[in-house]
């Protein structure tokens, strides 16, 4: 009776310790929530062979999800481009919309950043399989390097003190703007300078008289040396509705490169209107099943309009001084002289109704 008490108690304390065992491993899946300027949650914890979903559903600006460490796999789900994009999700930032999964080669800690946004960042946490978490790594910290003394044109730099050259002077990208643009967006180059460099593009406006300037667009380009980026930045929701409002924009640019920034100015207005419907001196209207389109259909005083039939029922087109025989093919032209609205029907379909307009 005695033994069989002992093993009853044993058998409880196995049952128990398996149930907090199975209490202590991971999910093999967590979900994190892009939102603008945070990642919510900012921790997440897998088990080993688990994902994290990402997810950018609602917001006004562009990000993304870029990992430091090596052997990350991401792929992205939905948005501009679907596909494999290595550690960074998606590839480039985007706007909302768009969603994405990654994996993780094993046990360990895996920072992210959003490359567009300074201190939007968050980490996974990849357990170990006995449902423990790792321990991250301190890193090694990097010595600062001594700055060499940069070459004056036509001075011989001296040998410095172990007896070595210093190198080259480091020549940093440089940023060209207009002082004076239009659309909605603000559009420039960088000439890139002795190496490869990784440059941030911020625009900054107040959206009303007296306001406090804010983030308007931001973007951050790789140049090579050398070479010339252009870029176009456009303005987001609230600075095109600004600009929309106000009819011009003062925009601040800011260049960073290396922790360094500058400034310019740059004076944004709409772009200019077109005025081809003024020289347009032809217009076709398609005539189908209860409907006219386009519309409305603009030309030119003395231009013609075509109405053509490509519907399967007979219509006619009716308007002031005008009219068409019932059709259920071919076409019908009339020529306007004059300046005006001219608006017409079909007498058979009552609610399929156009306008022309003679500017």
């Amino acid at each position: 009776m005695k033994a069989l008490r002992v093993g009853a108690v044993v058998a409880a304390l196995f049952v128990g310790v398996v149930a907090i065992a199975q209490a202590q491993q991971p999910p093999l899946l967590a979900h994190v929530e892009v939102r603008d300027n945070v990642y919510v949650p900012a921790d997440s914890t897998v088990g080993i062979g688990g994902a994290v979903r990402f997810a950018f559903a609602e917001g006004e600006e562009s990000h993304n999800v870029h990992f430091a460490n090596t052997g990350v796999t991401c792929t992205q789900l939905s948005g501009r481009k679907t596909g494999p994009t290595g550690a960074v999700l998606p590839s480039t930032a985007e706007g909302p919309g768009w969603t994405g999964s990654c994996t993780f080669p094993g046990p360990g800690v895996y920072r992210f950043v959003c490359d567009d946004h300074n201190g939007m960042d968050g980490k996974v946490t990849v357990a170990n399989a006995d449902g423990s978490l790792p321990v991250e790594a301190t890193p090694t910290p990097t010595p600062t390097p001594t700055a060499s003394p940069t070459p004056q044109p036509g001075v011989t730099t001296p040998p410095t003190s172990d007896g070595s050259t210093p190198g080259p002077a480091v020549v940093a990208p440089k940023l060209t703007v207009a002082a004076s643009q239009r659309g909605r967006a603000v559009a420039g180059s960088i000439k890139g300078g002795s190496a490869t460099a990784s440059v941030t593009v911020e625009t900054l406006a107040a959206l009303k008289a007296k306001a406090k300037p804010v983030r308007v667009g931001r973007a951050r380009y790789t140049v090579a040396a050398g070479a010339t980026k252009t870029f176009t930045l456009p303005l987001n929701a609230k600075g095109k509705a600004a600009l929309r409002k106000l009819g011009k924009l003062k925009v601040t640019v800011r260049f960073t490169v290396a922790g360094e920034t500058e400034t310019r100015t740059v004076t944004l207005r709409p772009a200019k209107q077109a005025k081809a419907s003024l020289a347009q001196k032809t217009a076709t209207v398609r005539v189908g099943d209860n409907v006219f389109t386009p519309k409305t259909a603009t030309i030119a005083a003395g231009g013609t309009v075509t109405w053509r039939w490509v519907g399967k029922k007979a219509h006619d087109v009716v308007g002031s001084g005008f009219k068409s025989k019932v059709q259920k093919t071919g076409t019908f032209k009339r020529t306007f002289a004059k300046q005006g609205t001219y608006k017409y029907v079909c007498t058979l379909h009552r609610g399929m109704a156009g306008t022309i307009r003679v500017r």
